[in-house]
């Protein structure tokens, strides 16, 4: 969901959360052959998937997770550049960050 604000001091669009899954990953910016770490709240007992995909939305990673704190493993082989992470629930898209590989 979207709001548009219009103002005298202020014009802008207002991103309001879709979900409450509120998923974190760190670090952001990670460098070649760190590790990437994340985070999210949801309900015990759900299936969760994370994907990550570079910016043609070519799936690079695709693993299942389960909510709390995690590793996600297979970033550490990937190339200098932007991606995004994608975090799922019987395919449906929950929430989306982006992140940056530097060497």
């Amino acid at each position: 969901l979207f709001s548009v604000l219009d103002s005298l001091s202020h014009v802008g669009i207002l991103e309001q959360a879709l979900s409450t899954h509120d998923l974190n990953i760190y670090p952001n910016p990670s460098s070649k052959g760190q590790s990437m770490r994340y985070s999210f709240t949801a309900e015990a007992g759900h299936q969760y998937q994370m994907q990550v995909c570079d910016l043609q939305g070519r799936i690079l990673i695709n693993v299942a997770v389960s909510a709390g704190e995690g590793t996600l493993n297979g970033i550490q082989e990937l190339r200098e550049g932007v991606y995004v992470i994608r975090l799922l629930e019987g395919g449906r898209s929950l929430q989306t960050k982006r992140f940056v590989r530097t060497n």
